[in-house]
């Protein structure tokens, strides 16, 4: 694996936010797996590696001046198009299709250009250009996302929590893509809160607690014992004493919620049906 960025600085600051950088870490070609609790600083670590090479007090220096990074969030989807799909996935009438886009609409030019059939391919949406967004699984959208930036030609590709929200199947598709891209020389880095998020196709992982960044870990072998690793190096537990206790009296109940004849229809998808 070589070298892709140095992060020099013992203090490395984004935004009003700074995080330790004691070993001062290098972010190696390849899959990379950062991983730690909600707050724990790796998506400001992730801003920083695409936007804060330039900042005065953050010595960060890439292997090359025109190293390209992108860094995506799949919570904020509207990033891509401009505006709230899930607002358009909460509307159940079917008149509301009319102002939603199409898939080509959305990528307007790019769909013409060489790399968007490879890519579609590759993440497996063959045909998905003329498809209303709000009827894109949620998988779908996040690989839309992936395609939008493959485009776009980046050497290191940093992702924010991509399994979140995804089935099996869809995370094993995501998996699929994210080792055929490191195949093909893009390096990837996931930002997860889970270690039984991190890919077998992991190469490294670096820990973060408390806007700390740790030792990268090697992955030598068993995918398994570097989630293992990594969940002695963390505490997950959690303080059950310390959650507020409920003072609400529940009376005794025999019936919690109760449908009878339940239809529901998303334009022409029928989701229920006479359900009781």
């Amino acid at each position: 694996m070589n070298d892709l960025i140095k992060l020099e600085s013992d203090k490395l600051r984004y935004m009003g936010l700074s995080v330790d950088n004691p070993c001062h870490v290098t972010v190696k070609s390849g899959v990379t797996a950062v991983i730690g609790a909600n707050g724990s600083g790796k998506s400001t670590l992730g801003r920083i590696l695409e936007k804060g090479w330039n900042i005065a007090t953050n010595i960060v220096r890439p292997c090359r001046p025109d190293l390209k990074v992108k860094f995506i969030e799949f919570g904020d989807i509207h990033s891509l198009s401009g505006f709230h799909v899930e607002y358009y996935q909460q509307r159940h009438e079917a008149t509301m299709n009319d102002e939603v886009p199409t898939v080509r609409e959305l990528m307007g030019q790019r769909i013409d250009m060489p790399q968007w059939d490879v890519y579609c391919r590759r993440m497996r949406l063959e045909g998905i250009e003329d498809k209303k967004v709000n009827f894109l699984s949620s998988g779908e959208l996040r690989k839309l996302l992936v395609v939008n930036v493959l485009l776009e030609s980046p050497d290191l590709l940093i992702m924010d929590n991509p399994y979140i929200g995804l089935d099996a199947a869809s995370r094993d598709l995501l998996d699929e893509a994210i080792a055929d891209m490191s195949s093909r020389g893009i390096s990837v880095m996931l930002l997860l809160c889970n270690p039984g998020e991190i890919p077998t196709v992991v190469d490294t992982v670096i820990p973060m607690i408390d806007m700390r960044i740790g030792e990268p870990i090697t992955r030598e072998g068993d995918v398994q014992l570097v989630r293992n690793r990594v969940m002695s190096l963390m505490d997950y537990a959690v303080d059950l004493e310390r959650i507020p206790k409920s003072t609400r009296v529940t009376k005794p109940y025999e019936v919690a919620l109760e449908l009878r004849g339940c239809n529901v229809k998303y334009g022409r998808r029928m989701i229920l049906e006479n359900v009781s």
